[in-house]
């Protein structure tokens, strides 16, 4: 690779990116390794949760606030708080939007 040369004459290196030469083919299956990853991640997340995380999870997904859920449910706000720190932990996230993108699809099943 040439090295292009300026105006005041010192040659710009190569950017670290264009250094980097992936196979297409390689990065499609590097992505579908990851997209398996997760799927694997969220069917263990999803089987890890208890009945009350449960429907905690599949309300926030929903859209729902905390003291929405806890009336629904009957609880303290505390108490749905301190679920969905439960939850996020057992996943390895920690926001409704990526409880939403990792298993809220499955959860509203």
């Amino acid at each position: 690779m040439a090295h292009k040369i300026p105006l005041n004459g010192q040659p710009i290196p190569p950017s670290p990116l264009s250094l980097l030469e992936i196979d297409t083919s390689s990065f499609h299956a590097l992505v579908i390794k990851i997209d398996d990853r997760r799927s694997n991640a969220a069917n263990e997340a999803e089987e890890s949760l208890t009945q009350a995380e449960t429907e905690v999870a599949r309300a926030a997904v929903a859209g729902l606030g905390n003291r929405e859920i806890a009336k629904l449910r009957g609880s303290a706000v505390r108490t749905v708080a301190v679920q969905l720190r439960s939850i996020y932990r057992k996943i390895g996230i920690s926001s409704r939007t990526e409880l939403a993108a990792m298993i809220g699809g499955r959860l509203r099943e």
